[in-house]
């Protein structure tokens, strides 16, 4: 009998392409579900429009660092559920910060 030869390297441990691909599945899924829990922290406290007196400017890593005791934000995530959510940036000495409204 012949051995089946595999591949030697960095793998996702994958036999053959299509659970390669069910790999690249489970990370936009993982994705997907960080985009939504980012999505539900900024609902709770930010609204993308609001009364002048509410708002603030929050540069993309102080939003990080706010979420840093409850989720793992990349800044693609982060920045990808404020445009999804509404919110508009403004440039403060050439810094893109995000118009927010405190609940």
């Amino acid at each position: 009998m012949k051995k089946q030869m595999r591949k030697i390297g960095f793998s996702a441990g994958a036999d053959d392409e299509n659970e390669i691909q069910q790999g690249d599945d489970f990370f936009e899924q993982m994705f997907a579900k960080q985009k939504e829990s980012i999505r539900q922290f900024i609902s709770a406290k930010y609204l993308p429009t609001g009364h002048a007196d509410n708002m603030e400017f929050r540069t993309s890593l102080e939003l990080e660092y706010e979420l840093r005791e409850m989720i793992n934000a990349s800044t693609n995530a982060l920045n990808a559920v404020m445009n999804d959510l509404g919110f508009q940036v403004q440039f403060i000495e050439d810094s893109p910060n995000w118009v927010v409204y405190t609940k």
